[in-house]
């Protein structure tokens, strides 16, 4: 709009509902002669560099899309420094908070603007109030929904303010938004919104509004269409300016005191004199990890015919590693007390499709989650009278001993548990006739079913549990723990974590 009141320039825009128009959706303007076309996102990325290679007459501004891959001739990434706008919303949000908890409610980590908005917001929490405690949730879902699904980010900022935040930063799209609304209904409580004044795009959040982390796109844009217009066109990236946007309604709550230790804050962002937390630090030597499974549980681990351990989470576990930048040896064990093993310091990490819940996260850290799954009940072919968990009731029914399924059978049926150091064997014994049924992770039960038809089993199509798999990483390697979780990050981003899971499950 600027540049049509300055140039009498021709604008339009459309707005892009499904990943799979951005290509079209650019080609409204480069086929109808348009100088200048604004792409606005992460996303889109791919898709300008490849409009720009089909019409290199058209200038391109890459909002959000770092050039880092090289120069193009017709395109400009304006960029921004998320980690400084987002220390400030922490600073922020650490000098208002009365319960000394602050939250944040965040699009994908696939996204690097994402991940540089949470670590300048804890670290600018934490910078103004060393007792603060920063909770921050990633959503997680990929590219397609992370940024579109405010009913998440409406619960996760509810769960927030149940665990005791009385702030929450919003930064993730519709997605933030929602977590914005949702606080907006909490008397008392305040959150702060992203990229631009959302005090003019999020008007149902009037009410717990306080300011937001902007990314100055405007003044960016203008900026360079300005210089494109002089002749003078900017390639490879262009960085915009940040700040905090007005305080409105709230401006008599946020104090003078307040108002000028965030000015000298933002003062000493811009000399770089204060440390945001990204780019992430240099790698530490983790030295040689020893990583402990329990290789009984096809497609995850499994001991092959040569003694090697494979699997599912074999193979992820090397391809974390080599993100990561460091060495493991494997230590097969018993399922049966590998987390009291983990915690006493026999490994130093243990990945076996192991489910993330509240017991086990008592004494060990968990990963990020990296697998979704859940309980299945297994039978013979030839059984007629077992179809649902409902028919478990007085029936035996084998499990592998302390498992989620192990748990789920005892506190949710009435079946006669009957459990084996082995997940294989009590598939084995259901095949022998010595229990009627078998339960186990739904995956796992298909594998076993598939690969053994001499058994004659056949698994039920429904799923009893939802649960995530994680990495158990023992409490006191926050550094290991780190690194597992940027390099599960990066093998995602780069989807190598799907062609492991085709590889193994030949689906998406």
């Amino acid at each position: 709009q600027l540049a049509g009141e300055e140039f009498g320039a021709e604008v339009d825009y459309v707005e892009t509902k499904d990943a799979k128009d951005y290509m079209a959706n650019i080609e409204l303007f480069t086929k109808n002669d348009f100088d200048i076309v604004v792409t606005v996102g992460f996303a889109l990325g791919e898709a300008t560099l490849e409009a720009a290679a089909l019409y290199p007459d058209v200038y391109f501004i890459g909002v959000d899309q770092g050039q880092w891959g090289g120069v193009v001739d017709n395109v400009v990434g304006l960029i921004f420094n998320e980690d400084k706008s987002g220390y400030m919303a922490g600073a922020l949000a650490g000098l208002l908070t009365e319960t000394n908890t602050v939250a944040a409610v965040l699009g994908t980590d696939l996204v690097p603007p994402v991940v540089a908005f949470k670590e300048g917001y804890a670290a600018g929490a934490v910078y103004v109030n060393p007792d603060v405690k920063v909770i921050s949730t990633y959503h997680p879902g990929g590219l397609d929904v992370a940024f579109t699904d405010p009913e998440w980010g409406a619960t996760t900022a509810k769960q927030a303010l149940d665990s005791g935040a009385d702030v929450v930063f919003g930064a993730g799209g519709k997605t933030g938004n929602g977590a914005l609304i949702e606080v907006a209904g909490v008397e008392g409580a305040y959150c702060i919104g992203v990229d631009s004044d959302q005090w003019f795009t999020v008007p149902e959040a009037h009410d717990c509004l306080v300011s937001s982390a902007m990314k100055l796109i405007t003044p960016g844009v203008f900026d360079l269409v300005t210089l494109h217009q002089a002749g003078e066109p900017v390639t490879g990236n262009f960085y915009g300016a940040f700040g905090l946007a007005p305080f409105h309604d709230f401006d008599a709550e946020v104090s003078q005191d307040i108002q000028d230790q965030l000015a000298d804050i933002r003062d000493l962002l811009l000399a770089d004199a204060l440390a945001t937390g990204y780019p992430p630090e240099e790698e530490v030597d983790l030295g040689t990890v020893i990583i402990g499974t329990n290789a009984e549980y096809p497609p995850f681990e499994k001991v092959d015919e040569d003694g090697n351990i494979v699997g599912f989470d074999v193979d992820l576990m090397t391809a974390i590693a080599e993100e990561a930048g460091f060495e493991f040896e494997w230590v097969n064990t018993r399922w049966d007390g590998i987390f009291v093993a983990l915690a006493s310091g026999e490994f130093d990490a243990v990945i076996s499709a192991a489910t993330i819940t509240t017991e086990r996260a008592e004494t060990v850290n968990f990963s990020d989650p990296y697998f979704e799954a859940g309980q299945a009940i297994t039978i013979r072919a030839d059984e007629t009278e077992i179809q649902s968990a409902d028919d478990l009731a007085g029936v035996r029914v084998g499990v592998q001993l302390g498992t989620t399924g192990d748990i789920w059978l005892t506190e949710q049926t009435e079946a006669e548990v009957v459990r084996y150091d082995e997940n294989t064997l009590a598939f084995q014994a259901l095949a022998n006739g010595d229990v009627d049924a078998a339960v186990a992770d739904n995956t796992t039960a298909i594998e076993i079913v598939n690969a053994n038809p001499e058994m004659k089993l056949k698994f039920l199509p429904t799923v009893y549990t939802e649960e995530q798999y994680g990495i158990a990483v023992i409490m006191d390697r926050d550094d290991l723990l780190a690194a597992i979780n940027e390099g599960l990050a990066a093998v995602k981003a780069s989807g190598e974590y799907d062609e492991i899971y085709n590889t193994y499950f030949g689906t998406e």
